[in-house]
């Protein structure tokens, strides 16, 4: 437990979130909403009392932050009261329960937090029916990642379920800030920053995918997420060629997310971000804090190497990071993109993810699932996550409605699967040649191609003609047309 008059550094992810909160500060992008329903007939209150009291027990969710000479730092808040709405809908026509419980859960998702008041947790319980309860807590990112979501799942489950709750921990995640700092200020953190810094020196600042808009002059944050399955039979298949190639199948799953990058922009050399535990020391294992970084992967792709290779080349950029895993991504920035574009993310624009336990595990009780729960907002360009939810993949992505349409990105996934089938039947063909399309778009493409060449007939004989060759026929034919659209 931390005491009441201190001060505390913040952790470096926790600094950089405080800082584009202050460039954006009514924005919900950095919200983490999530919902879980409880199949179960517990009463309201003991439902409302339960999650009032197991929150509590977590520092990191009751502090506030303020700028003291120039510098961030938190302090906890004296009590540990947190806004929590009760909605009792039994009362209700059954037909308007579930719209109600929305409509509740996107106001309270997408309300702003005051970071230099605090709390950084709100809620709200539902009786939905007489069997049915749910629980709706929106937490700002700057005091929990996803393993904490997790260890808050794990003790709502017991809970609610009647279990023993474990004891809350001693460990306190402002620990984990002070001695990340300590770190930071030392000779060894910065050896491992300027080695990191020359492993990605010279890298492209932009990732360009094909998008459908003209990129904004400041990144707004408004987006969308999609979610879609892989179809039966491809998580074996890829834990099958990660165990022949020694390597997990995060790292297969990333190549092939590689490989679709490569193929959309043509770029050989490849960032990506993805986001990793930060939890090294055992004690905070079962704290609620962010502790989660970014790792960054840059991986060559020239050459034309088969997936086999790609599958190693990735192995090796993953390690290579993993290595300088203390290393945060802020520093690694502020070294790397000094001038920053404010129409982009610094040095990474895509992230993949990869998570073992699907969304809705956790403790795994049935009576327990957790629900997704849109926020309408995008943090990056693109972040592509793979969700093993024990006998198949399914895939969540969060994209910039500013720069994609949602058909373009239902495209992506299909081309992303596509890739990683043909990958997986042959894994020692070059990249180039890795199938990409299914029958009707190669057929549609076949479509364009025979039309241009009819098109370039000359006195009923069809001549092949080059690109600019085409154009300049077409300017001939039709000159007043309009001839691109950007947009």
């Amino acid at each position: 437990m931390t005491e009441d008059n201190r001060r505390w550094p913040l952790s470096s992810e926790q600094q950089r979130l405080w800082f584009l909160d202050r460039l954006t500060p009514a924005s919900a992008a950095y919200h983490v909403p999530v919902s879980w329903r409880l199949r179960s007939a517990v009463p309201l209150s003991e439902a409302v009392s339960t999650v009032s009291r197991l929150l509590a027990r977590h520092d990191a969710l009751f502090m506030a932050f303020e700028e003291i000479e120039g510098e961030p730092a938190q302090r906890p808040l004296p009590g540990r009261e947190f806004p929590l709405e009760v909605h009792d809908l039994t009362g209700c026509p059954a037909a308007e329960r579930e719209a109600r419980c929305a409509e509740v859960v996107r106001a309270v998702s997408r309300r702003p937090f005051d970071l230099g008041a605090g709390p950084l947790v709100r809620a709200a319980v539902f009786a939905v029916d007489d069997q049915v309860r749910l629980a709706h807590l929106t937490f700002h990112h700057i005091a929990v990642d996803g393993l904490s979501l997790e260890i808050i799942e794990r003790e709502l489950a017991a809970g609610l379920g009647g279990a023993a709750v474990p004891p809350a921990t001693e460990a306190a995640y402002v620990e984990h800030c002070a001695r990340q700092q300590r770190w930071l200020a030392g000779p060894q953190a910065q050896r491992e920053l300027d080695r990191r810094v020359e492993q990605l020196r010279g890298a492209p600042g932009l990732l360009e995918l094909g998008r459908d808009l003209t990129r904004p002059r400041d990144f707004t944050y408004r987006g969308e997420t999609v979610r879609f399955t892989v179809e039966p039979g491809v998580r074996d298949r890829v834990r099958a060629l990660a165990g022949r190639s020694g390597v997990t199948p995060y790292v297969v799953l990333l190549a092939a997310f590689n490989v679709f990058l490569y193929r959309q922009t043509g770029q050989t050399d490849l960032v990506v971000g993805s986001p990793v535990a930060g939890r090294g020391d055992s004690r905070f294992l079962d704290v609620v804090g962010l502790f989660a970084g970014t790792l960054v992967a840059r991986t060559d792709l020239s050459g034309e190497p088969t997936f086999e290779t790609v599958v190693e080349r990735t192995q090796e950029s993953v390690l290579s990071a993993l290595e300088h895993l203390d290393v945060p991504f802020d520093r690694l920035v502020n070294r790397l993109v000094p001038q920053r574009v404010p129409s982009h993310g610094p040095l990474v624009q895509v992230l993949f993810a990869f998570h073992e336990n699907g969304p809705a595990a956790g403790a795994g009780e049935s009576f327990l699932t957790r629900e997704f729960v849109p926020t309408d907002t995008a943090k990056l360009d693109l972040t592509f996550t793979v969700y093993d939810v024990g006998d198949r993949y399914e895939i969540e992505i969060e994209y910039c409605t500013d720069l994609f349409r949602r058909d373009s990105v239902g495209h992506f996934f299909r081309h992303w699967s596509r890739l990683l089938g043909s990958a997986l039947d042959q894994p020692r063909l070059g990249i180039g040649h890795l199938a990409a399309m299914d029958a009707a778009e190669r057929s549609l493409v076949r479509s364009w191609s025979v039309a241009a060449f009819e098109s370039s007939s000359v006195s009923g004989k069809s001549v092949g003609l080059l690109v600019h060759e085409l154009v300049g026929r077409w300017v001939e034919r039709s000159p007043g047309a309009v001839a691109v659209v950007c947009g």
